[in-house]
């Protein structure tokens, strides 16, 4: 039946890889900015609907197809992913420390963890198959009830890594790697129509189109394009999970011997292909951003020499003293659109944004921290008339608040340090500012460095930053210091925010 065989087929093509996407990004160093955390949701979304494609499959084997046959495994798809994905995330946690965790020894509570987790993965597994939806949401389900747990996640690390890395590779390779139609693929009918089904997946990179401008970039250009490629690469990237659908219609007689090798085929292509060029792709942009860097570093050394080889506009924009860098640092609790704000307002202010990252622990409510390297500008005609503390001053008062009140969370009091370092005609000028106040959970803390010397992240790209401007920038520099701390309920709570 070509009509069934062509849903099957494209239900091959459903999934995406996140292992591939996320090894990649993670190498690249693009995981933890807001292009790389978009890939990894959208790539998550992605598979969650193709275990509702999954539960569907299973239809297309029976002769006579009645609505309800239909109705069924899609409402029970959707039903265990949403409301059992939601207790998962927000209940199970709460009931499980109420009533055992909190009645054991702390050192006790991962071991515990992971035998419920077990136990956890063993009822849901068969629940979910006899609901007619996929097994594998029922494991799905059973990890997510347990993704906010640190100590959990360690151990199964720790216990499990080797053992699952090679038992993956067994039942890979018994499973799906000897259903690989080797001989199948000196077929010519094979190989056009693999050929095909692999241009058929060019549809997934035109997603990458669809990707929000993160930057002052004008769009489909610069760092904008290069988010589109990444993400269209991305998506465009098969895997396992590919395979096991492509095994489970081939079993059900749901597509022929040729069309499966075709299936096959397209599916090993895409594994290639698309990870060399998103590769590729972060890699050249990520020299470009270094060039960026280095370019100012340096022009900024040949100002200070008397020599002028590098951008006409840049070292002109430095000789006014009109162009700064920052390193900008925003700690909050995590809410919905908080990145968004932030980067709306920075595009408000003019900063041109360099570099852009986040890190969070686990859990729902957490501290979130977002690290941004950018450029600005201040008034070119001020800077030469006006003392350049002032100037700076009133420049950062004004990102100040900005980004406070981007962030806008129901706090009393803010904790702010401000730490600008910035490249002036004369020498490096060290600002810093602190405006000291607590909050009872969760300060909202902006700080400013460069090169990671705040203490707070930096990290490899802090490091190059610190090693570009250098002891020889420093040695020009000097301190200097304005603002006062507010006053604090207590003095144990004075030191602790100090």
């Amino acid at each position: 039946n070509e009509p069934i065989a062509a849903i099957a087929a494209g239900a091959a093509f459903g999934p995406t890889s996140l292992g591939i996407a996320l090894n990649i990004l993670r190498g690249g160093g693009i995981l933890n900015t807001p292009v790389g955390q978009l890939i990894i949701a959208a790539a998550v979304i992605d598979d969650m609907i193709a275990l509702i494609v999954l539960s569907m499959l299973e239809i297309l084997t029976v002769e006579t197809i009645s609505v309800v046959e239909i109705l069924v495994p899609i409402i029970s798809a959707v039903g265990f992913l949403l409301i059992g994905g939601y207790l998962a995330i927000f209940w199970a946690p709460r009931v499980l420390h109420r009533f055992v965790l909190d009645k054991v020894e702390e050192r006790c509570h991962s071991k515990i963890e992971l035998a419920v987790l077990f136990g956890l993965l063993l009822a849901l597994m068969p629940a979910t198959f006899y609901a007619k939806a996929s097994y594998l949401m029922g494991a799905f389900i059973a990890g997510l009830a347990f993704c906010t747990s640190h100590g959990l996640h360690a151990l199964y690390v720790a216990q499990f890594k080797r053992i699952l890395a090679m038992l993956m590779k067994i039942f890979f390779a018994a499973s799906i790697g000897f259903q690989v139609p080797i001989k199948e693929f000196g077929s010519g009918t094979v190989i056009w129509q693999g050929l095909i089904l692999t241009l058929a997946l060019l549809g997934k990179l035109a997603v990458g189109f669809m990707v929000p401008n993160f930057t002052q970039d004008t769009r489909f250009t610069g760092v904008h394009f290069r988010d589109c490629l990444m993400t269209g690469f991305s998506m465009a990237a098969e895997g396992e999970f590919a395979f096991v659908i492509a095994v489970y219609v081939f079993d059900e007689g749901l597509i022929s011997t040729q069309l499966y090798s075709s299936i096959v085929l397209a599916i090993l292509l895409s594994t290639i292909f698309p990870p060399f060029l998103l590769r590729f792709t972060i890699n050249h942009y990520t020299k470009k951003a270094e060039k960026v860097v280095a370019d100012a570093a340096q022009a900024e050394l040949d100002r200070l020499d008397g020599r002028g080889k590098l951008e006409a506009d840049l070292v002109e924009a430095i000789k006014k003293h009109s162009t700064f860098f920052l390193c900008i640092q925003t700690q909050s609790e995590s809410s919905w659109g908080l990145m968004h704000k932030i980067l709306s307002r920075m595009q408000d202010l003019g900063l041109e944004i360099i570099d852009h990252r986040s890190w969070h622990p686990r859990g729902i409510n957490t501290t979130v921290v977002n690290e941004i390297y950018c450029k600005g500008n201040i008034d070119p005609d001020s800077s030469v008339n006006d003392d350049e503390t002032d100037i700076l001053k009133a420049k950062m008062e004004e990102i100040k608040a900005g980004l406070l009140e981007a962030i806008n969370q129901p706090v009393d009091i803010y904790c702010c340090t401000f730490i600008h370092l910035l490249c002036v005609a004369s020498h490096l000028a060290v600002v810093s500012f602190f405006s000291g106040c607590r909050k009872s959970s969760c300060p909202a803390l902006v700080s400013w460095c460069c090169g990671g010397t705040c203490g707070r992240g930096g990290g490899e790209k802090g490091q190059q930053t610190q090693d570009y401007f250098g002891a020889r920038e420093t040695s020009h520099g000097s301190s200097l210091k304005f603002g006062k701390e507010k006053t604090v309920s207590n003095d144990r709570d004075k030191g602790k925010d100090d």
